[in-house]
């Protein structure tokens, strides 16, 4: 890593990160479920409800035995975790519109985007808490709205400011 990350962005490695990394790798973890891994599924569902509950987020977030949905995975990187909410977006999307379809979809990043009266169908929207350059919030609660009325998986990347959420 260069040292010139540091200025820009504060390092992501910690000791206990370290160690478990390194116990990971020792053990050969493949954690992508609970039959290659139940150890690591397991400790990975007790995380997800521990952010869910620190973030206040509604009991349809958290992993239960009695709700069917809900939780989360443990993802390496922002690039990962975009990618899959945006294949899963798609995927639910052309569910709902049919496969063929699948080159009229549109995902919303800016509010410069005027693509339904070309007769593309919005699958998913990108909202931002915090932008690395300008630390920026969109207004997530309008932005909510309008996918409401398209019925369109929304996504927030939170990565850089979203952990003043659970500051007390």
């Amino acid at each position: 890593m260069s040292p010139n990350y540091y200025a820009y962005f504060p390092s992501s490695g910690s000791i206990a990160r370290f160690i478990g990394e390194m116990l990971s790798n020792g053990f050969n973890v493949v954690g992508f479920n609970w039959l290659s891994s139940p150890a690591a599924t397991e400790l990975e569902t007790i995380v997800m409800n521990w952010l869910g509950k620190m973030l206040n987020l509604p009991k349809c977030f958290i992993f239960s035995s009695n709700f069917k949905g809900g939780g989360g995975v443990l993802l390496g990187t922002t690039c990962e975790a975009i990618l899959c909410t945006l294949v899963t977006a798609r995927d639910e999307k052309l569910s709902q519109i049919g496969k063929e379809n699948i080159g009229k979809l549109a995902v919303y990043c800016s509010d410069q985007t005027h693509n339904v009266e070309n007769g593309l169908v919005p699958c998913f929207l990108c909202a931002t808490v915090g932008t690395t350059a300008t630390n920026a919030i969109d207004p997530i609660k309008s932005l909510c709205n309008v996918a409401k009325e398209y019925d369109i998986w929304v996504h927030v990347d939170a990565a850089y400011a979203g952990s003043t959420c659970i500051c007390p």
